[in-house]
């Protein structure tokens, strides 16, 4: 413990700024190399950190798990160091424990992710080790019985919370008919049939060299790193099969008609609320101009969402505008909660500040305001090597470009106020707006139609668990 510490408090104190170029550019852009069987590998080297992080980046995510199958690739995430080749989970654990490493493991939607790091000088065994994970997991029947009553328990715990419940909903709700609808799982029925087989056989399909992008980021000699990925790595085979991810929604997606759905969930005091639309994504949009937009709205506590609907009306403790993107579209939301009886007051400001935004746009002074906020914060989320690796790497195959870090503080600058207003109301679909809320739906009832909202679906919490 004490080493891992000293290796945290090493690396915030010679990380400044180490990959700051000294030239116009704020960061330096990577080498990137192509292996013979695909792999990619995004070479990040830097003297000033005494350490050294991989991170298998493989394209993909949830959407890949086969029809009928949802929760395949959550449960491939879990058990990818609970056992590989040749070592025990213990062994597997205790070996990287030893060298003072840690790592991570992940799946997005598009992405998963397994990283390890440590001291330089363990180059070598940091990337064997980073091997048997994604390559040689043995998938125990013990174990995947075992991983797969822990998720479902996991799943299980989170019925008790109202806001998980109705997120949970919401995300479904407005993704539907689209390849991330299943999210993570569909159901518990799909989760509890998944079988070992599944595992490896997706395992094999996604876990392959030319969907994988391999970060180097921190000190070492590149000509024996390269060497040392080539012992590794060079006999993974190339996948010539294209996998193609599936729609799948949810049964109980189908049966709703309403744009408002009550999640209900009885006996609560407070009610969550979810408020959104799926729109156009990233290659369609002025992302720059949505930036700007978002922090305006609700992205910053100085917001107008939160100045008028917690500071001025007390409507809530908090509330906040996000928005998401991934490869086929991208999700803006408001999200908020507040007591029962002001569920229907708090959605209806909500929707109000919806459409005087879309109608009328921001303002100079908010525009100006918030150019500086965002530019001013960019730093601050980048200020660790392997985030800004990360970052770089992301948004590079999410298609911004290899300048999008060093061009960012600019195309904020630049934005002018017509053209972030002309954005807005081309963005924001007002008739399109998806609801969840989540609550005791009896008295949630109450108040929208005290509101002035008379038609909404009910569906019991339940449902998302059988």
């Amino acid at each position: 413990m004490m080493k891992r510490i000293l290796i945290i408090l090493m690396a915030l104190f010679l990380n400044s700024c180490s990959l700051f170029s000294k030239e116009k550019n704020l960061f330096q852009n990577p080498d990137i190399e192509k292996l013979d069987n695909g792999l990619h590998v995004v070479w990040f080297l830097d003297d000033s950190l005494p350490l050294i992080y991989y991170s298998m980046i493989i394209e993909g995510g949830y959407k890949m798990d086969p029809p009928a199958h949802s929760g395949t690739l959550k449960l491939v995430e879990s058990l990818l160091d609970r056992g590989v080749k040749d070592l025990s989970a213990f062994e597997l654990a205790k070996g990287i424990e030893d060298l003072s490493a840690s790592k991570g493991i992940g799946t997005g939607g598009d992405y998963q992710f397994v990283d390890i790091s440590g001291f330089y000088f363990d180059y070598k065994k940091l990337l064997f080790y980073l091997k048997k994970m994604i390559r040689e997991p043995i998938f125990s029947e013990s174990e995947v019985i075992l991983q797969k009553k822990r998720l479902i328990e996991s799943i299980l715990q989170s019925k008790e919370s109202v806001k998980d419940i109705g997120e949970f909903y919401f995300k479904r709700l407005l993704q539907g008919g689209t390849v991330y609808s299943k999210s993570q799982f569909t159901s518990l029925d799909e989760l509890a049939g998944i079988t070992r087989d599944d595992i490896i056989k997706l395992h094999r399909s996604v876990f392959v060299p030319n969907k994988s992008w391999l970060l180097v980021v921190g000190r070492g000699n590149k000509k024996l790193i390269k060497k040392e990925i080539l012992n590794q790595f060079s006999d993974w085979k190339e996948d010539t099969k294209k996998i193609e991810p599936t729609i799948q929604d949810p049964e109980w997606l189908k049966g709703t008609k309403s744009n408002i759905l009550i999640v209900d969930k009885p006996g609560q005091t407070q009610s969550y609320v979810f408020v959104g639309q799926r729109a156009p994504k990233k290659e369609e949009v002025n992302t720059y101009a949505l930036e700007i937009f978002n922090s305006t709205l609700g992205g910053s506590f100085t917001s107008r969402l939160m100045q008028d609907l917690r500071e001025k009306k007390g409507l809530t403790y908090g509330i906040g505008s996000q928005i998401v993107y991934n490869k086929e579209h991208s999700l803006f939301y408001v999200s908020s909660f507040t007591q029962t009886v002001t569920t229907g007051e708090l959605l209806k400001n909500i929707l109000e500040h919806l459409s005087k935004i879309q109608r009328e746009g921001c303002t100079a002074e908010e525009i100006q305001f918030s150019k500086k906020y965002l530019i001013g914060a960019f730093p601050v989320y980048l200020n660790k090597i392997e985030e800004i690796a990360n970052k770089w790497l992301f948004s590079y195959l999410d298609g911004y470009g290899e300048n999008y870090l060093n061009f960012y503080p600019e195309n904020i600058e630049k934005i002018e106020l017509e053209k972030l207003n002309f954005e807005i109301k081309k963005y924001l679909n007002i008739d399109q707006l998806k609801i969840v809320i989540s609550g005791d739906a009896k008295k949630i009832k109450l108040s929208l139609i005290k509101n002035g909202f008379s038609e909404f679906s009910v569906i019991p919490y339940s449902d998302i668990f059988k």
